[in-house]
C-alpha cells in the first residue's frame, strides 16, 4: 500500500493509539548485497497516512529535511500518552532526532548525538515510554535514555536484577530492539547480540 521505488521499504511503522487511521511510516532506501550495504536515497523519509494506509504522502520541510535530500534508515514513534508528540530518528550525515508537538505538521531537530544510532543502517531503533511522552529509549551499540523529549541523552547507571559485576544494570551490547509493556512502563525488554 506504500510503494516508493524498487529500493525502498518500510523500516518502521507507528500507529496513533487514539486514531488507528493515522499512521507514520519510516521508509528506508537501501541496496543490500553480500559485499556491500548502500544505505540512503531520496526514497527514504517520513510518510503519513490519515486513512489507515490507503493513501500516503511524504512529509518534509517544516523542520524535517527537504524531500529531495538523500537520507538513510528512518525510525518513527508516536507517544502513547500524547499522540500529538511524534518522533523521527533519521540517518543523515549525523543521526538526527526530530520531534513534533502537533501530530507531525511541524518538526524540530532536537538532537544529533552519535550514540542514538551508531552504525545507523545497522541500528536506528528507539521507543517512547507509554507512560511519559518525554521518556525515550534508544538501542544501538549502547543503551541510552532521554527524559526530556530527546533534548539530552545519557547512558543510565542503576542497580537492578541481572546487574553486571559493578552492580550496574546492563542492556548488553549491540542492542537491536526494545519493547515496553503498554500496561506497565517499568517492564522493559531489550534484544541484543548477547541474547
Amino acid at each position: 500500500v506504500l510503494f516508493v521505488n524498487q529500493e525502498t521499504g518500510c523500516s518502521e511503522l507507528a500507529m496513533d493509539p487514539k486514531d488507528p487511521n493515522t499512521l507514520f511510516a519510516g521508509m528506508w532506501q537501501a541496496q543490500i548485497r553480500t559485499w556491500n550495504l548502500n544505505s540512503g536515497g531520496t526514497g527514504s523519509g517520513v510518510y503519513l497516512s490519515h486513512d489507515g494506509g490507503t493513501t500516503w504522502h511524504k512529509i518534509s520541510g517544516h523542520g524535517l529535511p527537504p524531500a529531495d535530500r538523500p537520507l538513510g534508515k528512518v525510525a518513527v514513534a508516536i507517544a502513547p500518552s500524547d499522540p500529538n508528540r511524534v518522533y523521527a530518528l533519521i540517518q543523515d550525515k549525523s543521526p538526527g532526532l526530530y520531534r513534533s508537538l502537533d501530530g507531525g505538521r511541524s518538526w524540530r531537530l532536537v538532537n544529533q548525538m552519535h550514540e542514538m544510532a551508531e552504525r545507523s543502517p545497522y541500528y536506528t531503533r528507539f521507543t517512547v515510554s507509554p507512560a511519559d511522552e518525554n521518556l525515550l529509549y534508544f538501542v544501538s551499540v549502547t543503551y541510552s535514555i532521554s527524559r526530556d523529549g530527546g533534548d539530552t541523552i545519557f547512558q543510565p547507571s542503576f542497580r537492578a536484577s541481572g546487574s553486571n559485576a559493578s552492580g550496574q544494570a546492563s542492556a548488553g551490547g549491540d542492542n537491536h530492539d526494545i519493547w515496553i509493556d503498554p500496561t506497565n512502563a517499568s517492564r522493559i525488554m531489550v534484544a541484543n547480540d548477547g541474547g
